[in-house]
């Protein structure tokens, strides 16, 4: 199977299975939230940014290792697995404590204490469910990530349900994602038996090889995750939970934008590992072809995401979070960044050079940080939001000033992208134009205008055609 059909494939199986959860994912997100309002809802979403934020300690940069290490050398699997999970164990264990620390030195309510408890359990349960699903990255099993990534937010649906029918209060809520994860951790075992067949044994030893090559996969992860979610946190301790809602309302909306680069790049991530070892051209070649596509999806669901806010915050979440449409304006554009920014985060760790990468975010964490202690107490989650804008702007210049001299990622990239904007912009302006009169014709038309427009101007060129016919199996 050639390559372009692979990372096809690969990319269905997640596209599919990240399609159907992510339907029903928003259907009990939506219903949650509109359950138990913006400020119950602020609540779990400060516990699951709390944790997110902590998550790199379990973590400590093992997955991302251990899906290139594995991709390369399949004979590394259980020695990475079994080693990845007692570490992961011994990291969640020391995570608990110094979460427990923290909300008790905060002085947090009885109920937010349970709920942010209840969360770390599950995320501690879950990066070891990770571990399987880097098993499964790493042979290009995907089809069991989707299978798995379905069967979870179904059991998440249906579980809600007979919460909010029983008229339960959020720490119930929280206690599901406790459940969903133990679930899924029990059938992972199952299903992982064929990979791990060979017998291996706790290796101190390996521990620190392993813990050496991953702490700038960790640092990386730290301060991505503080840009993250430190302003949902900050939000929670400067605004009350009612501001956490609202804010997290419109950054769900970014976060289900992001599916696409998520689903792209854990498909081709463990194939751009294995270039570096075989061919480094193709490799160049393939992160240039990455980061055009990027753009193309990014501006355009930047327009849509900008023009359609009011419309979209009220269809999924309702009249009482109307307020995240004015955050959700702000949001969109720094989801664009990231479109343009994870070619380059990806290409960084296939090649080595993820030290590269923790610099990067090392020193936008800190720029997130200090603007949000600075724009939160005055702006609230607008100021929040503004603050993740620039933080992702800068991200995305600094990787691109950084590969400014490198082959297939250089002058050429910011023609593109200057095109695509161009493009973007006629598109915004024909919804614009029709936006009163008939909303669906005029996204219809821009849409057209769009795709043919960067067709017509040599941003979709003869080489993206012979790629989608390669794709599709169509001969030359």
């Amino acid at each position: 199977m050639n390559i372009y059909k692979r990372v096809a494939k690969n990319i269905g199986y997640l596209t599919a299975g990240r399609g159907v959860s992510m339907i029903i994912g928003f259907l009990y997100i939506t219903l949650i939230a509109r359950y138990l309002g913006p400020a119950s809802y602020g609540i779990l979403a400060f516990a699951l940014a709390l944790n997110n934020m902590f998550n790199v300690l379990i973590n400590f940069g093992i997955d991302p290792l251990t899906i290139r290490e594995i991709a390369r050398d399949k004979s590394q699997t259980k020695n990475y697995f079994v080693n990845g999970i007692v570490l992961k164990i011994l990291f969640g264990t020391f995570t608990f404590f110094v979460i427990y620390i923290v909300l008790n030195v905060l002085n947090y309510s009885s109920t937010t204490k349970t709920v942010v408890y209840l969360i770390t359990l599950s995320f501690i349960i879950d990066s070891i469910n990770k571990l399987f699903y880097d098993i499964y990255l790493a042979f290009e099993r995907m089809i069991y990530i989707s299978t798995l990534k379905i069967l979870r937010n179904t059991m998440f649906f249906l579980i809600s349900m007979f919460f909010i029918i029983s008229n339960l209060n959020v720490i119930f809520f929280a206690l599901l994602y406790l459940i969903t994860s133990g679930a899924i951790m029990l059938t992972n075992t199952i299903l992982s038996g064929s990979f791990l067949e060979q017998s291996t044994k706790i290796d101190t030893h390996f521990w620190r090889i392993l813990i050496k090559e991953a702490w700038p996969f960790a640092l990386t992860s730290g301060f991505i995750t503080i840009y993250y979610w430190i302003d949902s946190i900050m939000l929670s301790y400067m605004t009350g939970d009612y501001y956490v809602g609202i804010y997290n309302a419109a950054y769900k909306i970014l976060s289900v934008m992001l599916i696409i680069p998520t689903i792209y790049f854990s498909a081709i991530y463990p194939i751009m590992s294995k270039l570096f070892k075989r061919s480094k051209e193709f490799l160049g070649f393939s992160v240039y072809q990455s980061i055009k596509y990027m753009s193309i999806f990014g501006f355009f669901i930047g327009v849509l995401g900008y023009m359609l806010s009011y419309e979209i915050i009220l269809l999924i979440f309702g009249k009482d979070y109307i307020s995240s449409a004015n955050a959700l304006e702000i949001l969109i554009w720094s989801g664009v960044c990231i479109y343009l920014s994870q070619p380059y985060g990806y290409l960084v760790k296939s090649i080595n050079k993820q030290k590269v990468e923790t610099t990067i975010t090392a020193i936008a964490s800190i720029l997130n940080v200090s603007l949000n202690f600075i724009v939160i107490p005055h702006y609230g989650y607008i100021g929040a939001s503004a603050t993740t804008l620039i933080t992702e702007l800068f991200v995305t210049l600094s990787y691109i000033f950084y590969f400014r001299k490198t082959p297939f990622l250089n002058i050429l990239v910011i023609k593109n992208i200057g095109k695509t904007i161009s493009i973007s912009i006629i598109m915004g302006l024909i919804i614009w134009t029709f936006y009163k009169y008939n909303v669906a014709f005029g996204l219809m038309l821009g849409t057209f205008a769009y795709f043919s427009g960067l067709y017509m101007i040599g941003v979709i060129d003869s080489t993206d055609v012979l790629i989608f016919k390669k794709v599709i199996g169509v001969k030359r």
